[in-house]
């Protein structure tokens, strides 16, 4: 027992002294590639870990304090010299200091092994000698500086070079307080000089609205990216040197919407406004055909989202059923330009004459800085009764109107002696063979007319007296009446206007009436109030911001749709006779 304790003693003390060969055999190294830089600079540091250590990654937080970490990269190299491996692991660390001052990289641990402190002194960047500091440089130009609320901002960024840039990438404006648009897809390059240093410039463009008004700040933009240096040129593998810039922030006065400015009127900002409409060339129009009005409203800068919807007039004698609006923008380097264009199908549903209203949007024009109005003058349609609408001429009365406006005798068959008759003027030709026929005939032909001319009369007389089917009693659709019905009641508990629309139409044709849309079912309704709340649901469901609501709609259908009259052209129709037939 005694002789065994030296052995353990000889083996303890082999072991400590491999460990410590090891741990000898393996540092790690810290260094930099410069301990002097001026603010906005980045600067690189390496850790090398060699010998037969374990791999591991440094931990870079401490470093996070007084540096921000652009970038790391990683290379392995391994030697084997008489079966003797050794492996160096190198990190390359670009920082860019956040301050300036005398700053110290902190001792960073690797694995179990610790590197040392690294003083750095950090220059404002106001030291840095002219020409050094224009290699990467970020301008940006805003225009106008004192914009109204929502208006167009240009803002204008440049980046600057003097070497060439190997890859980065450069900040766009962004904010709370702002609606940014990119104007152009892809970047500007060109070449330019500055205090006689050519540089590369890649400049880009946005349109910026300030939501609110006050004093805003547009935040300072940053380029991250790498540089080519002179041993990027010579070595394959070297990425070059990663830089970050900065621009200087920019502060707009931003002004409120004028008190001169129309109160309730939506609130337009812009360099132009237009407005125009596309309307048929004709003067007279036929009562119950639709007419097209195209309105276009056109503005130069101003996002689509801003147009407002184009006012549809209620003009009595004309029933108005829009369609959806269509908005679209072109952002171009000049600034956002952007249309709203409104189709509505106008019917008029009377003869007469029908004035369109003029319809004027106020907008403020930032150019001359004052309250302008984009107007389209009124219209007037002539509206004549449809084809097959003609009214029967009148009954002669005992006197007419002379053209002098005098009365006169209204013409009697007395003071028309040549008008022809059957007994006096047997007609000619064709004619002369009957009139030849023996007398015995005539009797004969006259029981026949007779007899026929009383079958036709017993006919119509049963015909009429036969109850009118009920269309909803006789009709074998009955459970998709019902069926219909329940989808009316769950849309109507939706609350969405669409599905209100669409489930109606369906329940009305469920029930009888030979209907596409609600504008020809509400024509068809006896009830005015129904009638007039159908209309109002076929207008909301095409404006978004209508102040309608259902709630009176679905108390007058709690009872049921009402059955459509026998004879669905009758006298209560809006458009009387609009397919009738001339009688």
């Amino acid at each position: 027992m005694v002789k065994r304790i030296p052995r353990i003693a000889l083996m303890l003390t082999l072991l400590f002294w491999a460990i410590g060969q090891v741990q000898a055999a393996s540092t790690a190294v810290a260094q930099v590639d410069r301990d002097q830089l001026y603010f906005g600079e980045s600067l690189t540091l390496t850790i090398t870990l060699n010998g037969k250590a374990r791999a591991h990654e440094p931990d870079l937080a401490p470093l996070r304090d007084d540096f921000a970490v652009l970038g790391t990269s990683t290379s392995t190299r391994m030697q084997i010299i008489n079966g003797d491996a050794s492996m160096e692991m190198e990190w390359r660390i670009q920082l860019e200091p956040i301050r300036s001052g005398k700053l110290v990289i902190p001792p960073l641990r690797v694995g179990p092994y610790v590197t040392e402190a690294i003083p750095v002194q950090v220059l404002p960047a106001s030291q840095m000698p002219k020409g050094q500091a224009d290699t990467v440089f970020i301008e940006v130009e805003a225009e106008p500086k004192t914009p109204y609320v929502q208006q167009q901002v240009k803002v204008t960024v440049r980046l600057f070079h003097a070497v060439s840039l190997l890859d980065g990438s450069l900040d766009e404006p962004a904010g709370d307080d702002w609606m940014v648009q990119r104007l152009g897809k892809n970047d500007t390059r060109y070449e330019t000089r500055r205090n006689g240093t050519r540089y590369g410039v890649v400049e880009r463009h946005y349109a910026l609205f300030p939501q609110k008004s006050g004093t805003l700040t547009l935040p300072a933009l940053s380029f991250q990216g790498r540089i080519a240096t002179q041993s990027s040129m010579n070595r394959f593998f070297d990425q070059g040197r990663a830089i970050r810039r900065r621009s200087q922030p920019i502060t707009l006065e931003v002004r409120p919407k004028p008190a001169n400015y129309p109160k309730g009127a939506a609130w337009l900002p812009a360099k132009r406004l237009e407005l125009w409409e596309d309307f048929p060339e004709q003067q007279t129009f036929k009562a119950g055909e639709p007419i097209t009005r195209t309105l276009v409203l056109k503005a130069n800068g101003l996002l689509a989202a801003q147009l407002p919807d184009l006012p549809i007039p209620q003009v009595d004698g004309l029933s108005a059923y829009p369609d959806q609006p269509a908005s679209d923008e072109t952002a171009g380097k000049q600034g956002m330009q952007s249309r709203k264009t409104q189709k509505i199908a106008l019917v008029p549903n009377r003869p007469g004459t029908v004035t369109l209203p003029e319809i004027a949007i106020p907008w403020w024009n930032t150019e001359t800085n004052q309250l302008e109005y984009a107007r389209l003058p009124a219209r007037t349609l002539r509206v004549v009764a449809a084809t097959g609408q003609g009214t029967t001429p009148p009954v002669p009365n005992s006197t007419t109107a002379s053209s002098n406006g005098e009365t006169a005798p209204s013409p009697t068959v007395a003071e028309h002696p040549q008008a022809p008759t059957v007994n006096k003027q047997p007609m000619a030709n064709g004619n002369e063979r009957t009139a030849g026929l023996p007398a015995w005939v005539w009797p004969w032909i006259a029981l026949l007319l007779l007899l026929g001319w009383a079958a036709n009369v017993l006919f119509c007389l049963k015909r009429c007296a036969r109850k009118p089917p009920d269309n909803r009693s006789q009709s074998p659709n009955r459970p998709d009446t019902r069926q219909a019905r329940k989808a009316w009641q769950q849309a109507a508990a939706s609350g969405d206007w669409t599905a209100m629309h669409n489930a109606l139409l369906h329940w009305a044709q469920a029930e009888g009436y030979a209907v596409t849309n609600l504008g020809a079912l509400a024509a068809q309704l006896r009830d005015t109030k129904l009638a007039e709340e159908i209309r109002a649901l076929e207008q909301a469901r095409f404006q978004p911001q209508s102040q309608w609501t259902a709630e009176t709609l679905i108390r007058l259908l709690q009872k049921g749709l009402p059955a459509p009259e026998a004879h669905p052209h009758s006298k209560t129709q809006v458009l009387p006779g609009l397919y009738e037939q001339a009688r």
